[in-house]
């Protein structure tokens, strides 16, 4: 009696199941991300295509040969066969035609009619065609082209696109589309109440920690008098990106949240304040004791390099590492001086 496995039992101990509707494989792939299956036919011969091909063969009969598989759920090894259907063979239908047929519109006029194909990476759905001109292969945004095609008095620029009235970005409910520009779509998101950018705590969609954790740790920060080297510290303990860190503990990020810091400016920008300062050091740079010339230009004219001699004002403890920012703090330096210093705090004199 052959004890070998039939190509059902062998498909089958290939399949993969996860959480998800889709259903995995793991078999060979190929470099088109489609699942492969051997089997060997009526004749004895062996044959080697698609696995999900050949599961619909044997589970739901025979392909047409005008018509092919397109997958809906954008895992193209899937095995699921819900996950995939027949549709007419590329080649023979019109760039709109082909729009067309990956377009769902089962649910009627009023409701979202999702894209059934491919999308790009923002969820946007794409579309491949023959250019009648240049007769190569184009491809594009599906609902922009659309659009074009549909409103050939007030087509796309680069400086518009298709904007959803649903917030789903597969739609291709046409009554679901507006036009508009980055900013007009930004507002629009705004207004709708789903801007989730940084400095929104708990709200943003990628939030990992909760403002109860953030007003902890600006507590502890604050209570040991924000010393030199404890945002490291405070990074390895609770085991979160330092510079990320560092963000939120000066107020950068989280600016929501009951403890968080009111932002300081960090430069002297008033011609007094600079001249009051230049005045109390006597014109001498206090990191290198060397003269500053007030006249010197921060720029050379003619080669528009900076001049590392020109004057700047210095930190003397810097505000990242809890300095104040007040005529106490600051000192005259040479720009180049200023880049140059050591992030060691430093006593005023010295």
């Amino acid at each position: 009696m052959s004890t070998s496995k039939s190509p059902l039992q062998r498909y089958e101990e290939k399949l993969l199941l996860g959480a998800s509707d889709c259903i995995g494989w793991t078999g060979k792939i190929d470099r088109y991300g489609n699942a492969q299956f051997t089997w060997t036919d009526d004749e004895g011969r062996h044959r080697t295509g698609g696995a999900h091909a050949w599961a619909w063969r044997v589970s739901r009969g025979p392909i047409p040969a005008d018509m092919g598989m397109r997958n809906t759920c954008g895992l193209k090894s899937c095995q699921n066969l819900d996950h995939w259907r027949l549709k007419p063979r590329s080649g023979v239908n019109s760039p709109w035609e082909k729009y067309e047929a990956r377009v769902d519109r089962s649910a009627g006029p009023d409701a979202c009619h999702p894209w059934t194909e491919g999308a790009d990476a923002d969820g946007y759905p794409i579309l491949t065609y023959k250019d009648d001109l240049s007769g190569k292969s184009v491809t594009v945004r599906a609902q922009r082209w659309a659009w074009d095609q549909i409103h050939p008095d007030d087509q796309m620029t680069h400086a518009t696109m298709v904007c959803h009235r649903c917030d789903n970005p597969p739609c291709c409910n046409e009554a679901h589309w507006f036009k508009d520009t980055a900013v007009g779509n930004m507002a629009d998101m705004t207004a709708k109440g789903r801007a989730t950018g940084p400095g929104r705590g708990e709200k943003h969609h990628k939030t990992t920690v909760t403002q109860q954790f953030i007003d902890l740790v600006r507590a502890e920060y604050e209570t040991a008098g924000r010393p030199y080297g404890m945002q490291t510290a405070l990074a390895r303990k609770y085991q979160v990106d330092r510079r990320w860190l560092a963000d939120v503990l000066n107020g950068n990020r989280w600016t929501e949240g009951p403890e968080a810091k009111v932002h300081a400016p960090r430069t002297f920008q008033g011609d007094a304040e600079r001249q009051l300062i230049f005045d109390r050091d006597k014109g001498i740079c206090q990191l290198c004791d060397l003269p500053v010339d007030p006249d010197l230009p921060y720029r050379d004219p003619e080669t528009g390099k900076i001049n590392l001699m020109s004057r700047s004002i210095d930190h003397i403890i810097p505000v990242a590492r809890g300095g104040a920012h007040s005529l106490e703090n600051a000192q005259l330096a040479h720009f180049g001086c200023n880049q140059s210093k050591n992030v060691k705090v430093r006593s005023y004199g010295t």
